[in-house]
């Protein structure tokens, strides 16, 4: 799960914590949302955090882990590009252990933010297929054939030209970048706390 808002901007809910706080489970309904304590996964820093969550309804239990941006208010883009691949990279290498699991990706309203990435993720896509990338379908313009397409699904999906700019700048900054990008140290949240 990507998040990238946060629950509460400029002094309005944008949505409400489902991952555990200081408790180690939230109940929503049939469904438990605990800490995996078990994983190694769980990491902290200024730009964002990676939640290790196990989602459970009565014996079914999913692992999960929640990467949760932590700067992009909403309407708006972050300051630099380098800490959205940085997040993306870490997802990505820790898809690597099973690539058949889905990501889903939130903001407030499911469409500005959520849109950006959803973009992003798929001109990094392009980026790795070169033969795709150069196919008639996305030249001349590969960002506005991958905005125009991802709004075939939702229409709102990235919902201002600050946003659709900040996709056009990953793009040139993953094509430079060529996957070399790390912001934050690997050590795990618990070594990283003060």
């Amino acid at each position: 799960v990507i998040c990238t808002a946060n629950e509460i901007e400029a002094g309005r809910l944008k949505f409400r914590r489902y991952w555990p706080d200081e408790d180690n489970s939230v109940q929503f309904g049939s469904y438990r949302v605990s800490k995996d304590e078990t994983s190694d996964k769980a990491f902290s820093c200024e730009h964002y955090e990676i939640r290790p969550l196990i989602i459970s309804q009565g014996e079914n239990r999913r692992h999960v882990l929640l990467y949760h941006f932590l700067h992009w208010l909403d309407h708006d883009v972050p300051n630099d590009e380098a800490p959205i691949l940085d997040l993306l990279l870490r997802l990505y290498d820790d898809r690597n252990l099973s690539p058949d699991t889905p990501i889903l990706v939130h903001c407030s309203a499911g469409c500005g933010r959520t849109g950006s990435i959803i973009a992003i993720d798929l001109c990094r896509f392009l980026i790795r297929d070169e033969r795709l990338l150069l196919s008639k379908k996305y030249q001349p313009y590969p960002v506005y054939e991958i905005a125009t397409h991802i709004r075939q699904f939702r229409i709102a999906l990235i919902q201002t030209i600050k946003q659709y700019l900040f996709v056009h700048k990953m793009f040139v900054f993953m094509m430079k970048a060529n996957g070399n990008v790390s912001l934050c140290s690997s050590t795990n949240s618990d070594e990283n706390q003060p």
